[in-house]
């Protein structure tokens, strides 16, 4: 029987430390639903596939180009050799045809060919952090509102705690009024007060739904009144450097610019192709004289040099170090923007722990303060209007706290947005 007991405890225990896990989020969980769950995630893996294929199309370029040609036609006139007196040539035929394969393996192309594989690399990796632009925007969405949430909910919790204390002393009232101890005055005081709360709870209720149903929409995961949201902490490591999907694209996109320069340089170094053709033919394409069906081959070197463009490599070349530039320019730009951001941010984390820091000093003093007039209202010294005026500048300086609280940790978490490293 105690065996059983144990064992009983034990599985109890194991629900609930697995519902209270179960129902416990976190900010980064949040994070990672509403990445799995965009339609950009699906077009991330869509992006990949093509990458993969354009790779493969890119190298096969250095692969032997191999082509089937055929042509057929009739023609009305042909080259005749008639009254020869030594010896008598065959007639060509107007009707004629070749049919043949033909192979070229380029040999050197200014190491052009190894330089449009690089690019459609880059190409695939701009495409790829274009999409993590977009896909940072959802972080961003998603941290403001598991921040919220945060929030309304540590009001709605202090505002419930403040109620259940005003009630208590409404009820402690009650019973003085019955015995002629206190004027109803002071109860219509207090129900008032409890007014004012329970309109600051039912509008922080209001406002948590409509955060909590953002939230869900983005993560698919439901919210109840059960769900705890845990509050993020502190990174040690604390960086500066800037890594925002929006800075790196252009980070590629000057090194594609600078490769891009090698495509255009190769331009103006010669090509050199190995190809050869086999086929059949009739006549004969290169011996007219043999006018039946026969077969051909011819092998060699091809070589193909611009030697003279009239300044367009040179004027292409310009215009890609200008782009480069500007590209550079703009990176530059956006990288100080959210470095100013972070540091903005960073102050305000800064700010806000100080704040809290003394607000909860200010709290304790207050306290200090409501025990005082409670202790003065009860020997009838001090008002039911004195109370009431404490306990709501307690109340407010705990709604502040809260605040504070929730706002250090958002600011903290906004600065690792504004780098890129959250």
């Amino acid at each position: 029987m105690k065996r059983i007991k144990i064992i009983g405890f034990i599985l109890v225990f194991l629900w609930l430390t697995l519902n209270s896990y179960a129902d416990t989020l976190t900010l980064q969980r949040c994070i990672d639903m509403a990445l799995e769950r965009s339609v950009l995630s699906q077009q991330q893996l869509y992006n990949e596939s093509i990458r993969v294929l354009e790779e493969k199309t890119a190298l096969s370029y250095r692969m032997p180009q191999l082509h089937l040609q055929g042509q057929a036609h009739y023609q009305s006139d042909v080259v005749q050799f008639s009254g020869n007196p030594v010896f008598e040539l065959p007639d060509i035929p107007k009707d004629q045809y070749k049919a043949y394969v033909e192979v070229m393996q380029p040999l050197y192309a200014g190491g052009s060919i190894g330089i449009k594989s690089r690019l459609t690399t880059m190409e695939n990796e701009i495409g790829r952090k274009a999409m993590e632009v977009d896909l940072y925007k959802v972080k961003e969405a998603v941290t403001a509102l598991y921040f919220g949430i945060l929030l309304t909910e540590k009001q709605a919790s202090l505002l419930k705690s403040t109620l259940e204390e005003l009630d208590r002393q409404y009820q402690l009232m009650v019973s003085r009024e019955k015995h002629g101890v206190v004027q109803r005055n002071f109860l219509d005081q207090f129900a008032l007060q409890i007014k004012k709360v329970n309109g600051q709870l039912l509008e922080i209720n209001y406002k948590w739904q409509s955060l909590q149903a953002m939230l869900s929409s983005w993560t698919g995961i439901t919210l109840t009144s059960d769900t705890m949201l845990q509050v993020p902490g502190f990174s040690e490591d604390r960086g500066e450097e800037v890594v925002r999907p929006e800075v790196e694209i252009l980070n590629v996109r000057v090194s594609y610019m600078e490769t891009l320069t090698g495509i255009q340089q190769a331009a103006k170094k010669p090509n050199l192709v190995l190809f050869g053709q086999g086929g059949v033919g009739r006549p004969n394409p290169f011996n007219f004289f043999e006018t039946g069906t026969a077969g051909f081959y011819i092998v060699g070197l091809r070589l193909n040099w611009n030697i003279y463009d009239y300044g367009r490599v040179k004027r292409a070349l310009e215009i890609t170090r200008l782009k480069q530039q500007n590209l550079m320019t703009k990176r530059d730009f956006l990288s100080e923007n959210f470095s100013r951001d972070y540091r903005q941010n960073d102050l305000e984390t800064k700010k806000y722990m100080a704040l809290y820091n003394n607000t909860k000093e200010s709290i304790e003093l207050q306290e200090q303060i409501v025990k005082r007039v409670k202790s003065q209202l009860d020997n009838g010294v001090a008002t039911t209007t004195d109370y009431l005026q404490e306990m709501n500048t307690l109340l407010q300086l705990r709604l502040q706290m809260e605040i504070q609280d929730v706002q250090r940790y958002h600011y903290y978490y906004k600065s690792q947005l504004s780098l890129g490293t959250l």
